[in-house]
């Protein structure tokens, strides 16, 4: 028998309830920070470039490639040198081309497109692809529910990573 104020043994302090309330109090605040961040960063500068992210080097890399250029990606004076050409503002920056040939695959249509265009795409379609695949490991609208009040999501959404392609469950 409960008296008032004591929890059953099956009774568990974080429930459905409160999983879904705290659920939407953090993607209200992620909703927050992103309206801000959109509303107040001047996502292009007055010079008309677009702020970096890390996608830049996606971006850059896939016109290295478009031009012939490829190999010289994985040269990093050269592909500094070229991506500081792409976005003057940043000359203290120094940038690499860490990943396999292969990889090209994925991002040379990103040279099709500005950089602004070409991080909505990009980031859309790998955050499509990163829900379909976690709607089959997991059901429910309460999952998705998580998923988007989960910090990393965010993350890198904002910061233009690739972290919905290349992210990996640790057992």
């Amino acid at each position: 028998m409960k008296m008032d104020g004591e929890m059953d043994q099956n009774d568990h302090w974080l429930s459905r309830g409160r999983v879904r309330l705290y659920s939407f109090l953090m993607l209200g605040i992620f909703l927050m920070l992103g309206i801000g961040f959109v509303r107040y960063s001047n996502l292009i500068d007055p010079k008309g470039y677009s702020i970096y992210t890390d996608l830049f080097v996606f971006w850059g890399a896939s016109h290295f490639a478009l031009t012939e250029q490829a190999l010289d990606a994985y040269n990093i004076t050269v592909f500094s040198n070229g991506l500081r050409g792409m976005l003057p503002d940043w000359q203290a920056l120094s940038f690499g081309w860490f990943y396999p040939p292969t990889f090209y695959l994925v991002i040379l249509p990103l040279a099709l497109l500005p950089y602004f265009h070409a991080y909505l795409a990009f980031m859309l379609v790998t955050l499509g692809c990163f829900v379909m695949v976690f709607r089959h490991i997991i059901r429910g609208w309460e999952s998705l529910l998580c998923l988007a009040a989960f910090s990393g999501l965010w993350f890198n959404l904002f910061r233009g990573q690739n972290g919905y392609l290349t992210n990996k469950v640790r057992s």
